[in-house]
């Protein structure tokens, strides 16, 4: 299996032989390549030329930086997860709301800032990967930002006896108590939920490709189950919820029991995923900086 995910993700590596007959920016610098040839390197910063020709291949073969901002990414999804996990605990059995809401504000903090890490270009001047799912992704962990810092703020505003401690509860503006009122806060994280529906679709789809790349065959199979499970759980908890007690009585609280587990083992899963992904792409980072080191000191340029 990963010797054949192998072959894949090299059959799509550009060539490096002949010349560069298009326009292609520097890895390293953004200077155009193009008339060089792939045996050279590039007059601005020295980089071999055979470095650019080789994104979009085997994923030890990128940049540095992006192989380290991809870890970075899948780790602070794995916090993500971990933290709904313990948010969504402490409301289920230890009934601490505002502990649960802390929790859940981080986990959503790290998740918009892992989904936005995760779908950045391999090189600022060259298209992402998977183009349309990075660009939904990008758009997508924006909106949710923006929705969960509205959230955020109506909630504290809510709480107004923190204002008064901090003494700021007469010099807000007028306008910043339109955010006190409970249709902002509800409306809010609706549009959060809304958003958030097309992540687990958007991110499994890019992890899949990455996961191809990294030639780790367990991480491709294993993303899509935990992507079709995180979509399921929360549709089927809803589903459940919104039936009407006399339907089904106390079977009520037994579905939305079931679904709660799930939902947490899928998160949990999806966490575990992430985490391998982080290691991967780290272990990646450290073998392309010696990549880049080694084809610099064959050129006499130093480390």
């Amino acid at each position: 299996m990963m010797e054949s995910n192998a072959q894949e993700a090299s059959s799509v590596a550009r060539p490096v032989a002949g010349v560069v007959d298009r326009d292609l920016p520097c890895v390293r610098c953004g200077y155009n390549l193009r008339t060089l040839t792939a045996e050279g390197r590039c007059p601005e910063c020295g980089a071999a030329v055979a470095l650019t020709l080789t994104l979009g291949g085997v994923i030890e073969q990128s940049r540095p930086g992006y192989l380290r901002r991809l870890s970075w990414a899948c780790g602070l999804l794995c916090v993500a997860r971990l933290g709904a996990a313990v948010g969504i605990l402490a409301t289920a059995v230890f009934q601490t709301e505002a502990f649960s809401l802390v929790a859940m504000s981080l986990a959503g903090l790290a998740y918009v800032a892992g989904l936005f890490l995760l779908a950045a270009r391999e090189h600022p001047c060259l298209p992402p990967e998977m183009p349309w799912c990075s660009r939904l992704l990008k758009l997508a962990s924006i909106v949710m930002l923006l929705a969960l810092l509205v959230a955020v703020a109506s909630a504290i505003l809510h709480a107004r006896w923190w204002l008064t401690i901090l003494g700021l509860s007469t010099a807000l503006p007028i306008w910043v108590w339109f955010l006190d009122s409970y249709n902002v806060l509800i409306c809010s994280m609706t549009i959060f939920a809304a958003a958030y529906l097309v992540c687990p679709i958007l991110e499994t789809r890019l992890m899949v490709r990455l996961a191809k790349r990294l030639a780790d065959g367990w991480l491709g199979e294993h993303a899509i189950i935990a992507g079709v499970g995180a979509v399921a759980s929360p549709a089927f908890m809803w589903t459940v919820g919104i039936l009407p007690l006399s339907m089904i009585g106390r079977l009520m609280f037994v579905g939305i029991l079931i679904s709660l587990v799930f939902l947490l083992l899928f998160w949990l899963w999806m966490a575990a995923c992430s985490w391998i992904a982080a290691k991967g792409f780290r272990r990646a980072a450290g073998m392309a900086a010696m990549r880049w080191r080694q084809t610099d000191a064959a050129a006499g340029l130093g480390g």
